[in-house]
């Protein structure tokens, strides 16, 4: 009997992980369509950005609300590793706390310091 509830227990812990990795993040998928300035330069430019924000569960483990990914198609693409929600904007940092800009999740504004130059853009979301 002991061994049964032994193999049950495992049952259930197996359960509870898989549900814990594959329900951790919920993704935001957004075109955004602005501009980048480089060297006092502004150009067109369109930008992909992807928000995986952590669910409550994960935050006594991270000090962070999720993680920004982003791209610029045939040109740039990175991660910024920490994320602060606060109110309506997503605050964006380095992974060392850096400030490095600001998501609106009232107006979709993006406003983004990369390494390539500023990118000041609004954003659409996009479903997969």
């Amino acid at each position: 009997m002991k061994i049964v509830k032994f193999f049950g227990s495992l049952v259930l812990l197996a359960i509870v992980m898989s549900i814990a990795a594959n329900y951790s993040t919920v993704d935001y998928r957004y075109k955004c369509d602005g501009t980048i300035t480089r060297q006092g330069i502004t150009k067109p430019i369109t930008l992909f950005i992807k928000i995986e924000k952590w669910r409550w569960w994960n935050r006594p483990w991270f000090k962070t609300h999720g993680v920004l990914w982003y791209e610029i198609p045939n040109e740039d693409n990175g991660a910024f590793t920490v994320i602060q929600k606060i109110g309506d904007n997503y605050l964006i940092y380095e992974y060392d706390n850096h400030y490095k800009g600001k998501f609106s999740t009232l107006s979709n504004h993006l406003v983004l310091e990369l390494h390539s130059g500023v990118v000041d853009t609004y954003c659409v979301e996009v479903h997969r």
